[in-house]
């Protein structure tokens, strides 16, 4: 009997037990024989066998998937599996760690007692949540303002000093080579160096690399910079441009500046050409600006 009318008959369920047992020897006709039990589940009541004769031929393995395919597969299976392996690993760590670990483009939050937190571009403020209620402390890299719920009393750590705060809203920024507290609101104690300040409203403490004193400010409820705009008042030049590159996300060289001078003056967070020009034009500094590059000199032509 040729293939193809032993194969009509098997979709018809006409073989004989002896031209069942023929078929079924393996390789006979390199048919999937297991698709006879999916296809008699599946199979209509009426059909034409011709149609399905040609409909199987169609589908029948004549050749294997290559290799190359198989690969494909077990790739995205593998892939699949890494994703659901991280997520797992992301949600337990949530479910287990007390320990909050804030890195901010810019952000607010609230800390467990409700006091209310923004932090600045590239600032990082880490606490224990388990043990806010005992040990009330906080660790600071950057620059944070803090609006504290009336009554609550916390510690805030940096690098080059400690805040101690009672119901008062105040900002602290702590950069390389600058440290500033300022009050808002209420009493704020700064300690440095075994030293204590006690600042109220509109008073600040600023230390720049190493030596500090007691200054005023005239901001009333909160930091430019929340706003939408920095600002500065006599602090070195050099503090202006890396602010400047923390909030447009850009880097800046610059030549023949002296990055050291004071600058007093804002710039806006919304446009980088009209914040270059704030910053440059009252020092006489032209700029050139080329995707994510920023070169500043005195040489250069005014934009």
């Amino acid at each position: 009997m040729k293939e193809e009318d032993y194969i009509k008959k098997w979709l018809d369920s006409s073989l004989s037990d002896e031209e069942k047992r023929l078929f079924a020897q393996p390789k006979k006709f390199e048919v999937d024989v297991s698709m006879s039990e999916a296809l008699s589940r599946f199979r209509a009541a009426e059909y034409d066998v011709d149609k399905e004769y040609d409909f199987f031929r169609d589908k029948k393995p004549n050749s294997k998937k290559s290799p190359a395919n198989r690969s494909y597969v077990l790739l995205k299976i593998a892939a699949i599996f890494i994703m659901v392996l991280g997520f797992v690993a992301y949600i337990t760590s949530s479910f287990y760690s007390s320990d909050v670990d804030l890195l901010a483009t810019k952000m607010e939050l609230s800390l467990p007692d409700d006091t209310k937190v923004i932090l600045n571009a590239e600032s990082k403020l880490s606490y224990d949540e388990d043990s806010w209620s005992e040990k009330r402390q906080a660790i600071l890299e950057g620059e944070v303002f803090f609006s504290v719920t009336k009554g609550s009393r916390f510690d805030i750590v940096s690098q080059s000093g400690k805040v101690s705060v009672l119901g008062t809203s105040f900002n602290v920024k702590d950069r390389e080579g600058f440290f500033e507290v300022k009050c808002y609101e209420g009493l704020v104690k700064v300690e440095v160096d075994g030293e204590e300040f006690l600042l109220t409203a509109q008073q600040a403490y600023r230390m720049i690399d190493g030596r500090g004193q007691k200054t005023a400010f005239y901001e009333k409820t909160r930091p430019s910079w929340t706003k939408g705009a920095s600002s500065f008042e006599k602090e070195p030049y050099i503090q202006v441009i890396q602010e400047l590159e923390r909030q447009y996300g850009v880097s800046i060289s610059y030549q023949n500046i002296n990055t050291q001078r004071s600058f007093s003056g804002k710039f806006t967070h919304s446009d980088l050409t009209l914040a270059l020009e704030s910053i440059t034009k009252p020092l006489n500094i032209g700029f050139e600006v080329s995707g994510k590059e920023v070169r500043l000199a005195s040489d250069f032509k005014q934009n």
